[in-house]
C-alpha cells in the first residue's frame, strides 16, 4: 500500500493527486493507495482517501505502507522516519498556491542531502521514483548521515533534529 499525506496545511495540493490519478491510469501504480487529502478539491477516483486522519489511524498507515509520499512538512517527514520509512518528498510550492512560500523546497533539499528523504521536486518523476523505491530506499538507509538520525523515541528525534538544525545553519 502507498499512503499519501499533505497534512494539514489550508492550502491545497491538487496537483500531486492529479499526478497519482494519472499514474493509476497508466498501470505505473498497480497498488493501492490511501491519502489523507487535507483541504484538497479533488475528487478520487482511483484510491480511497479522507481529508483528515486522527493521529493513530495515520501512525497505523505509515506503519503498514510501502511507500510513503509526503508534502514537506518537518512532522510528516520525520513521523515517516521513525516508522523506518524513507519518504518520496513532494515540497508544496507557491508557484502552485500550495503555501506561502517554498520553505518546504528548502527543507525537503536539506533533508535529500542528508539521505533521510528521496526530494520529489518534478511530479514527472514521480512515476520512476515509485518504480525505483525499493531500491534507492535501500541505498538511502544506508547513507551514513541517514543513520545518524535514527532515534527510539519522538523526543530523540526532536533532540536530533534540533541540534542538526542549529549546527548546519
Amino acid at each position: 500500500m502507498i499512503f499519501v499525506s499533505v497534512g494539514t496545511h489550508e492550502q491545497p495540493m491538487d496537483r500531486l493527486f492529479l499526478k497519482l490519478e494519472e499514474l493509476l491510469t497508466s498501470k505505473i501504480i498497480t497498488e493501492s493507495i490511501f491519502v489523507q487529502s487535507g483541504f484538497s478539491h479533488f475528487t478520487f477516483k482511483g484510491c480511497q482517501a479522507t481529508a483528515m486522519l486522527p493521529f493513530p489511524e495515520m501512525e497505523r498507515k505509515m506503519r503498514e505502507a510501502r511507500i510513503i509520499i509526503c508534502h514537506g512538512g518537518p512532522a510528516t517527514l520525520l513521523q515517516a522516519r521513525m516508522h523506518g520509512k524513507v519518504p518520496l518528498a513532494v515540497p508544496r510550492q507557491a508557484q502552485y498556491g500550495e503555501h506561502v512560500n517554498d520553505h518546504q523546497v528548502s527543507f525537503v533539499k536539506r533533508l535529500g542531502d542528508r539521505g533521510m528523504v528521496i526530494p520529489i521536486y518534478d511530479l514527472n518523476s514521480l512515476g520512476q521514483a515509485i518504480l525505483d523505491y525499493d531500491q534507492t530506499a535501500a541505498k538511502t538507509q544506508q547513507s551514513p548521515d541517514s543513520a545518524s538520525f535514527g532515534a527510539s523515541t519522538k523526543h530523540e528525534l526532536c533532540r536530533k533534529l534540533t541540534e542538526y538544525c542549529q549546527s548546519n545553519g
